[in-house]
């Protein structure tokens, strides 16, 4: 949307490079972390209208109660991830921990500690929406949701190191959501 050019890397080696090089050409080279950290993926109109909708707060501090502190060291609002319901930033920088976790040397999600995730939400997205409705009839099953989503955010940030432990959730999740369903079929 802004005309930036954007650099894709494939090989791990790349990454680490790039952690150390801060320009090339006098163009200057930043992670999209560092990016969205900087420029402050939230606003204050969105803190503003936070401290009046008690409904947002409420949902902020159930979300963040429900993943704990270290998947989520701080949770703000944000309308800029149109595309995604969960954004993830960190403290540190994430290129080092992604490399590490492909060197084996990080096991699971004990990089969070030390990365410090802060929990960006959507609430223009439909999945936030639609939740913080079946939060109040379904409990169970939107917790299950929360985890789907923070999980498709580590994946999306290159943070979630074995995504095929998310498959069962995501299987009971569907199940749960599709065992109530009734058949729209008219019969004459």
């Amino acid at each position: 949307k802004k005309n930036w050019e954007v650099l894709f890397i494939t090989d791990p080696a790349d990454e680490m490079v790039l952690l150390f090089m801060l320009q090339f050409q006098l163009k200057n080279i930043e992670s999209v972390e560092n990016w969205l950290k900087n420029e402050g993926v939230e606003t204050v109109e969105h803190e503003k209208e936070l401290t009046r909708d008690t409904n947002k707060k409420e949902f902020l501090t159930w979300v963040k109660s429900n993943l704990g502190s270290v998947k989520v060291n701080d949770i703000k609002p944000s309308s800029q991830a149109s595309d995604h319901p969960f954004i993830i930033t960190v403290a540190a920088e994430p290129g080092v921990a992604r490399h590490l976790m492909r060197l084996g040397q990080i096991k699971d999600k004990e990089h969070l500690v030390m990365l410090k995730p802060v929990l960006h939400v959507n609430f223009n997205h439909p999945a936030i929406t639609g939740l913080m409705k079946r939060r109040k009839v379904d409990e169970g099953l939107s917790v299950k949701v929360i985890e789907q989503l923070y999980d498709n955010a580590l994946i999306t940030s290159g943070l979630l190191k074995d995504p095929s432990q998310m498959v069962p959730r995501l299987n009971q999740i569907l199940g749960e959501l599709l065992q109530g369903e009734k058949s729209t079929i008219l019969v004459p």
